[in-house]
């Protein structure tokens, strides 16, 4: 159920069938997920270790991953994190969520820390909009940002998903990072502007 107030947005999950996902998967799923260009997580494991071995064998067939992990507290310190971590490609964090993860404040310094760990860390910047860390050839790197786009946003649920989106779609087709930052930021503003408040 997604909840909206005027200061915040969450979503109240019953786990469900969701606790029993890595055993309810086929066993054919490598076969079938190998066929796309890009597979993207937007789950909480229970089994870290069934979904970094599933990245990484991805990998080997040239099949990107990414993960939109969402808010939990605990995830950040769940045994085999870092190893998922440094199997994907992207990571979508929000602001809140970076400096939980990192425990850094500043978006140039949660994006440096959580480069550490994954390859590119993309941080939703809500009203200021998106920055990513671009790597350098010599293993050096920099925050880059795109601003926001000015919307008369009713209802924000749903816009981190449609940023990754747009930004994924962008990645796909090669653009550069800051085309991808664009790309990304649009799309979530155009959700954020059509959604309702009741």
């Amino acid at each position: 159920m997604a909840v909206s107030t005027a200061d915040d947005r969450y979503f109240l999950t019953h786990v469900g069938a969701n606790a029993d996902l890595d055993r309810l998967l086929p066993r054919g799923i490598f076969s079938y997920l190998a066929r796309a260009r890009h597979v993207h997580f937007a789950l909480q494991p229970r089994d870290f270790s069934m979904w970094t071995s599933l990245a990484r064998r991805l990998e080997t067939r040239g099949v990107n991953t990414s993960w939109d992990p969402g808010w939990n507290p605990g995830l950040a310190k769940a045994p085999g994190v870092e190893a998922l971590l440094g199997a994907i490609t992207v990571l979508f964090a929000n602001e809140a969520e970076g400096r939980h993860w990192t425990r850094r404040r500043k978006p140039e310094a949660v994006l440096r820390a959580l480069a550490l760990r994954v390859r590119l860390p993309v941080l939703k910047l809500g009203r200021r909009g998106a920055a990513a860390w671009q790597r350098s050839e010599d293993g050096t790197g920099r925050a880059i940002t795109t601003p926001a786009v000015a919307v008369k946003s009713a209802e924000t649920t749903g816009a981190g998903d449609a940023f990754n989106a747009g930004f994924l779609a962008a990645y796909l087709r090669g653009a550069s990072l800051p085309e991808c930052l664009r790309r990304g930021v649009k799309a979530g503003s155009a959700r954020a502007a059509g959604g309702r408040r009741t």
